[in-house]
């Protein structure tokens, strides 16, 4: 029975996600006048992930397209694309 547990102990740990949790204050409002920097057009209409750093910093893996598509902050436009060797 202990070696079940260690097993799963040991596969929850190698396979955990971790994910980017900003901290909002209890006062944040949505911007109105935001803009789309992102659409169909742009990261396909198959996308797998969206990622966003503690820079601001945008990734979107398009699926469709095999690619990864970087914007810094504050860019309206894809300012790295990653597409080397990727597959689904």
């Amino acid at each position: 029975m202990f070696n079940i547990w260690l097993l799963s102990l040991f596969i929850g740990q190698i396979s955990a996600i971790a994910y980017n949790l900003p901290k909002f204050c209890a006062n944040a409002t949505w911007n109105p006048t935001a803009i789309t920097f992102a659409n169909s057009t742009i990261i396909g209409t198959y996308p797998f992930g969206v990622f966003v750093n503690t820079n601001n910093t945008v990734y979107v893996a398009d699926r469709l397209n095999n690619r990864v598509q970087i914007w810094a902050n504050n860019s309206a436009t894809p300012t790295s694309t990653i597409s080397g060797g990727l597959n689904t």
